[in-house]
């Protein structure tokens, strides 16, 4: 649960962050840059560090009885995978500022996320030499306890450390990609023009402080910070299943239009992309009403303030023309 406390302290690191971004493209871009360089390097250390100190265990590769079933398991686990892996969409959201985007772009993506993928799996690997996976079903976080184990209580103290980097540098990069989503969106009419406003510094100024204000407000309400981040993972899928449907949709309805990218083995691909956001969907509600739910009305709810966008948007239209005339 985020305490009075937590709350205050993720809000100022969220004000913090969002100045930064306010300031100038250029230091946000250094800030981001620096944050960046630092988890790679902690990463790195994590990889390579056990192998060079020693005390590892190859036993702990051995399979064990799982508590759960595999259907009941899958969601949670998925939805924690996931949640490490969404940064490789919000480039995207800063396509205007990246030099050349339709060479680039693609290329940014693909090696992007092969790079995650590899130190993400090398990071884990290092993990399980160190921790059994008996032990860590019963903890929080994996990174203090084995690097402690390792090379003693110093070492756990520095690697918390570092997961306040790594937390502050995800947030920075959200910051700076959510904020020019919703200024983008004002600028083509489908939000209020002053969030389309570009500051003195040349950023989306009004933007990014009214992503700060919503921000908060979500900390203070949701309380837990599970509950954030299960329910964000939960939207933001069906959110890019959609994405991947409109592919089809734009390529019926304007069959003629310039393809700025071409799409690989089109349409499976874009297929299967559509399929694992309608499992991931099925099974987070199927998981929400099983047996030892704690909340079995999470996703609904989720579900619930999406369906408020309908409405909100025919409302929107409706003022739209209104104004007009």
């Amino acid at each position: 649960m985020f305490p009075h406390a937590a709350q205050t302290i993720t809000c100022a690191m969220l004000f913090v962050l969002t100045f930064i971004n306010v300031m100038g493209v250029r230091l946000g871009a250094n800030v981001a840059t620096l944050l960046t360089s630092i988890k790679f390097l902690a990463l790195a250390a994590i990889v390579v560090l056990p192998l060079l100190v020693g005390g590892t265990h190859s036993e702990n590769f051995a399979t064990t009885p799982a508590p759960e079933s595999f259907l009941h398991a899958i969601a949670p686990v998925l939805a924690a995978v996931l949640w490490t892996f969404d940064g490789w969409a919000d480039v995207g959201a800063i396509a205007g500022e990246v030099e050349k985007p339709q060479r680039n772009l693609p290329k940014i993506y693909i090696r992007g996320t092969l790079a995650v993928t590899a130190l993400y799996l090398a990071v884990n690997v290092s993990f399980m030499l160190l921790v059994p996976l008996t032990e860590m079903r019963t903890q929080d976080t994996i990174a203090p306890l084995a690097f402690e184990r390792l090379l003693g209580p110093a070492a756990g103290l520095v690697v918390a450390a570092v997961i306040v980097l790594s937390t502050a540098g995800a947030t920075h990069a959200s910051i700076m990609t959510g904020a020019r989503v919703t200024y983008q969106q004002a600028r083509d009419g489908l939000l209020f023009s002053p969030l389309g406003r570009v500051s003195r510094h040349d950023t989306p100024g009004v933007s990014l402080w009214v992503q700060l204000a919503l921000s908060c407000l979500a900390v203070i309400f949701f309380k837990y910070f599970a509950a954030l981040t299960n329910g964000y993972v939960f939207t933001i899928w069906i959110y890019y299943g959609m994405a991947a449907f409109a592919l089809f949709v734009f390529r019926w309805k304007h069959p003629d239009a310039p393809r700025a990218f071409r799409v690989p083995w089109y349409p499976f691909i874009p297929i299967v992309f559509i399929l694992a956001a309608l499992g991931m969907t099925i099974l987070t509600i199927a998981g929400d009403f099983a047996p030892g739910s704690t909340d079995r009305f999470a996703s609904i709810r989720f579900l619930g303030i999406m369906a408020l966008g309908v409405p909100a948007y025919f409302i929107w239209e409706w003022l739209k023309r209104r104004v007009r005339m």
